[in-house]
């Protein structure tokens, strides 16, 4: 059995596998969902008895911006804030990618998404 971190690394991995082999939907797709693989982790470790809506063992995505506000509170408000803003925008970027065949999902928008994804790990010390 995964823990929500080592989803997290594999998913990373995977976005930037991904992305050097030009497939930038599924690179930014992967790249979303390490960032909340990474998230949901420090949540879960810091609020060991946390539940979360319908008795599932994650947050909604939509939800997540909440719980990094209300859980992850030994994080530096500038910190939590910066994670917030990367999450919405990976999350926006993965809408494109898997929602909306018209949205331009390229080369440079794939890479962001790596970076950003990275960036996310570094605000939460985890190692890719």
């Amino acid at each position: 059995m995964s823990s929500w971190q080592e989803l997290g690394i594999d998913s990373l991995k995977a976005a930037k596998t991904l992305h050097g082999k030009r497939l930038w939907r599924s690179s930014a797709s992967r790249a979303y969902y390490a960032a909340y693989s990474a998230v949901t982790a420090e949540i879960v470790a810091r609020n060991p008895k946390q539940s979360f809506r319908h008795g599932w063992r994650n947050p909604a995505h939509g939800e997540l911006p909440r719980y990094v506000r209300e859980r992850l509170c030994h994080l530096p408000p500038q910190t939590r804030r910066s994670i917030n803003t990367n999450l919405r925008l990976l999350y926006k970027l993965r809408e494109d990618a898997d929602y909306r065949p018209q949205a331009s999902v390229d080369e440079q928008t794939a890479t962001m998404s790596c970076r950003v994804a990275s960036a996310v790990f570094r605000e939460l010390r985890v190692n890719e």
